[in-house]
This record gives structure tokens, C-alpha cells and sequence, in this order.
């Protein structure tokens, strides 16, 4: 028998659940007449304040503080505590409301044998001052990622970095110094002459911060640099434009040419060499922005420092490079430098330009028209460049490629 009475407790326990998830899905229908009746104190201050005293003892554990349908007992009830914060609940009329809490429903008691019907009001008067709610999603606002493709325009540095994890390595090769004469076609574009060639790696230690190391042929030059991006451009416009800091530190290794005995230093003092002449010092910041998907453009402030330099050079050279990139389409763009020179020993401007070739956003190839055969920054701008108002340049390519 207790098998049959367990068994017989058990159907009834699912036809219970049977009939409240039945019962849940019927719609809560009010009667025309009681759907037309109008708040008779027509949401009076006083009426509010006073249903605001009800729900907080009454409806605050189903309902929630804001009356959201949240309340700490509304896990589990079905059907689910209404939110009176919707718009669907304040589209349905006072009286509508007034005859669904007189009533009640499953779980909700039936207000009418416990409240007068002035407090019923009043609570309507409440419940229907709560404003309408309407969830905001919070959008993080997305940022400008491909202001240039890659960490260096041509020669000039960018306000790139890598993604976390990602490395970058570079080859950047220059020919020799060729004009449009008969030693254009003799020399094959400057292929035959001397070169200058530079290997780089970079890591990223995150998203806005990497690491690099390179080597060039001129000097024998190893550097050793950094770029942090301090500001990211929104697509919003919210902030307009992004900033990055870079620095890089030169070490030549070759060897010292020799002085003559007796030599000084400007001060008098007697002239030798030391580890700290064969350094030198690019230090800038990086203004730049995207103005539409296929153009962007920067600036970059540059100081470089020379810790030897001859006795009438200067140490200092303040340089401000502009670059400018046009893409063409998906895989191709145009490159552009000019580099005005504040403070420096010549005044000539070194210019740029190049054809980019990208198969995809991981690797590119540059080809390059330039006025230096130089590629280091701090070499750049310390040298002479070449004279392109007689009609000489420098042929070169770059290879970018991010793994």
C-alpha cells in the first residue's frame, strides 16, 4: 500500500506542475469594464508617497528594490514577478492594474481582502510612477587598430605596436646612390654599388608596449629600441587621434677611425675614445590619425642625440617627420615622408615614398624611392642627404612580416 500511496503523491505532485506551467502560460485577461475604470486620486503626490509604503512591505521581495521583477524570492516562480519597469507593463491602463492586484494570480495573493480599496489605488499610483527602464548595453567603444599597417611607415617609426604576443621581423635593404643617366642602366638601378642593409626583431611585451633589436650594415650598428601607445584612436572620435612614445639607442661597433696626436675635446681636454661615444639616441612622440579606412596620416617630433660628433657638429638635431598613407586597395597603398629639420647641420629634407604591397595584414613588401642611403633615424637625420635636385635617389625595398 505505501508503494501505491508514494506512487499516488507523486502523480499528484506532477499534475500539480503540470497545471501551474498550464496555468502560466494562459494570458491574464481583464474584463472590459474593469480594463476602462480610471484612477479615481490621479496619481497625486500623496498617493505615491503612500503606495511607495506598500510596496516597500508588500512587494519588495518578489518585485525587487526598483521593481525590476528581481526581488530575492522571484527565483524559481512561475510565472515570473512582472517588471514594472517596462514598457509593456505601463501600456496597460490603471484599472487594468487596479483589477490584476485586487484579484491576483498563482503565487501573487489577492490584495482586495487585505488592502482598502484607497490603498489598492495608491499602489497603482506608485507602480505606475516608476519610469521605463530601457537596458543600455554597454558598448565598449571600439578602437582604431590599422591607423598605418605596420610599426615603421618607410624610415619613419608609426603609432603601431603588435598584438600581445605577436613578433615582427624586418629586412630593410637601400642601394647604392643612382641618377637618370647612362649609370642608372651601368650600375643596375644602384644594385651594383654599395649597399646598406638592416635587420630588425621586435616582440610585444602586451598590446601598447614592444621590444626590438637591430642591426645595420653602416657603422656596424646595433640599436636597441621601445614603443608604448599612450592613446588609441576611437572610431567614435571620442578621442581623435592616437600617441605613441619610441625611443632607440645606437651602438656603433666599428672600429675608431684614428686622431692625431695631440687632439682635444672642445673643453681642451685631452681627446680618447670611450664606450659612450659610439652611442647615440632617437628619442620621439608620435601623433597620428585615421581619417577614413583608407588614409591616415602623422607627425612625429625627433630628437636625436650624438654623443661624438666632430668639433664643429652639434650634438643635438631636432627633426618633425610627416608621413602620410593613401591605400589603394585591399593589398596595395602608397607610403609618403617628408622630414622638415629644425636643428640640424643640413637642412636639406630627406623624402620618401613607396609602393606597398601587402598579400595580408601579417606581411608586406615596400618598394622604395628615396634621398638616403641611410636607415637608421639617428643616421638619417645626422647625415647629409643626398641632393635629389640633381636628379640622384636611392632605389631600396622593405619586407614586413608579423608571426
Amino acid at each position: 500500500m505505501s508503494i501505491y500511496k508514494n506512487v499516488s503523491k507523486l502523480l499528484i505532485l506532477l499534475l500539480s506542475f503540470a497545471s501551474v506551467s498550464v496555468y502560466a502560460q494562459e494570458a491574464w485577461i481583464v474584463p472590459d469594464a474593469e480594463n476602462a475604470i480610471v484612477n479615481p486620486i490621479q496619481n497625486s503626490e500623496a498617493a505615491i508617497v503612500s503606495g511607495q509604503k506598500l510596496y516597500k512591505s508588500l512587494c519588495v521581495a518578489c518585485h525587487g528594490n526598483l521593481g525590476a521583477g528581481d526581488g530575492v524570492a522571484a527565483v524559481g516562480l512561475n510565472p515570473k514577478p512582472t517588471d514594472f519597469t517596462t514598457a509593456d507593463f505601463h501600456k496597460q491602463t490603471a484599472g487594468s492594474v487596479f483589477w490584476k492586484l485586487s484579484k491576483g494570480r498563482g503565487v501573487m495573493a489577492p490584495y482586495e481582502g487585505m488592502l482598502s480599496e484607497e490603498d489598492r489605488w495608491a499602489l497603482v499610483s506608485y507602480l505606475k510612477s516608476l519610469k521605463v527602464e530601457i537596458p543600455k548595453k554597454k558598448v565598449a567603444t571600439k578602437k582604431v587598430n590599422n591607423t598605418f599597417l605596420f610599426t615603421q611607415l618607410i624610415n619613419t617609426q608609426t603609432v603601431q605596436t603588435l598584438p600581445n604576443k605577436i613578433s615582427e621581423f624586418t629586412i630593410q635593404h637601400r642601394f647604392g646612390v643612382t641618377q637618370l643617366n647612362s649609370d642608372f642602366i651601368n650600375d643596375f638601378l644602384g644594385m651594383d654599388l654599395g649597399a646598406n642593409l638592416r635587420l630588425a626583431y621586435a616582440k610585444a611585451i602586451n598590446s601598447r608596449l614592444y621590444a626590438e633589436i637591430g642591426r645595420t650594415r653602416y657603422g656596424k650598428t646595433y640599436d636597441l629600441g621601445a614603443k608604448y601607445l599612450v592613446l588609441q584612436q576611437t572610431i567614435d572620435n571620442k578621442t581623435p587621434f592616437s600617441i605613441a612614445v619610441y625611443g632607440n639607442m645606437g651602438i656603433n661597433t666599428q672600429k675608431f677611425p684614428k686622431v692625431i696626436d695631440g687632439s682635444t675635446f672642445v673643453d681642451g681636454s685631452n681627446f680618447s675614445y670611450s664606450f659612450a661615444h659610439r652611442l647615440s639616441f632617437n628619442s620621439q612622440i608620435i601623433f597620428a590619425k585615421q581619417f577614413s579606412e583608407s588614409f591616415s596620416m602623422q607627425i612625429a617630433p625627433v630628437v636625436i642625440w650624438h654623443n661624438l660628433v666632430a668639433k664643429d657638429e652639434k650634438n643635438l638635431d631636432f627633426v618633425i617627420p610627416f608621413g602620410a598613407r593613401l591605400e589603394l586597395n585591399q593589398k596595395s597603398a602608397l607610403l609618403f615622408e617628408v622630414t622638415p629639420k629644425i636643428i640640424a647641420k643640413n637642412k636639406r629634407m630627406p623624402l620618401s615614398i613607396a609602393y606597398e604591397i601587402a598579400s595580408s595584414s601579417a606581411h608586406a613588401f615596400q618598394l622604395i624611392l628615396t634621398s638616403t642611403d641611410r636607415i637608421l633615424e639617428q643616421s638619417i637625420y645626422s647625415n647629409e642627404t643626398i641632393d635629389y635636385s640633381q636628379g640622384k635617389f636611392v632605389l631600396g625595398f622593405n619586407i614586413k612580416r608579423l608571426f
